[in-house]
């Protein structure tokens, strides 16, 4: 009997140890899974954040380039007039050099910038409140990130991006100066150009119309203009969003 005790009592010792072995390992994975977890927890909270941030930037870069839609429209209207104004010269360098002197002339940095630089400032303003509610809810984690104070106070560029130039057309165009009686055609800038057609041309309406009763060299003439207008109404808005993208590319520097 003492035999037989003393064997259960080993058998009984040994499971204790087995069971207090496998207890302790289970602790140990419970822990490493908890780490795993407030790991895995931290990094999803993170990447929230950050995607809510490039969200919230992206937002506001759309916002500039829709809330600068009257000022292409106006650009676009005055560089037409501009160049429909002058007798064009005959050298592909000095159209492209008149074309750029044109079109500078109401691409306006300044103005730009006014309107750019509103949108960054709302746009701060929200990153900010999203930081504050972030370092409430997640104080730890905000300090680890650095998202415990406000951001602002940084400069960036607004600077005009290039313009293309139609300058095949525009060869075109001089090269039927000396030949159509223009003023006789109602294709003065003024008439060819209407105040408000900046507008127009953004929604893909053609600058001028023609009928079956046109004139033939109304009929050679039109097509080119419109598909001037066109073009430059294109590069006019292409350089002017490039110019809000460079300026959120320096801002999304700032932030990182």
């Amino acid at each position: 009997m003492k035999v037989a005790t003393f064997l259960t009592t080993l058998g009984l010792l040994a499971t204790s140890s087995l069971l207090t072995t496998q207890a302790a390992t289970e602790n140990r994975q419970t822990d490493s899974l908890t780490i795993k977890a407030d790991s895995l927890n931290t990094d999803s909270t993170t990447s929230a954040f950050l995607s809510q941030k490039k969200i919230i930037i992206s937002k506001w870069q759309r916002q500039s380039k829709l809330h600068l839609t009257s000022f292409i429209a106006l650009a676009v209207e005055g560089s037409l007039r501009g160049m429909m104004a002058q007798w064009l010269p005959d050298d592909k360098t000095k159209i492209v050099a008149l074309y750029n002197k044109v079109c500078g002339a109401q691409l306006s940095a300044t103005a730009m910038k006014a309107i750019i630089a509103k949108d960054v400032n709302a746009m701060l303003r929200e990153l900010n409140a999203q930081r504050k509610a972030f370092a409430t809810e997640h104080p730890q984690l905000a300090v680890q990130m650095g998202l415990n104070h406000r951001v602002g106070g940084f400069t960036y560029p607004i600077a005009r991006q290039k313009v293309n130039c139609p300058i095949d057309d525009f060869l075109k165009m001089q090269a039927l100066q000396r030949e159509v009686d223009w003023m006789a055609l109602g294709l003065t800038a003024e008439q060819a150009v209407p105040k408000g057609c900046g507008q127009q041309l953004l929604k893909g309406i053609d600058l001028i119309k023609i009928d079956q009763h046109a004139s033939p060299d109304l009929n050679r003439i039109a097509p080119l203009v419109n598909r001037i207008a066109k073009q430059m109404t294109w590069y006019i808005s292409k350089s002017v969003y490039a110019t809000v993208d460079h300026s959120y590319d320096a801002v999304r520097k700032k932030l990182q």
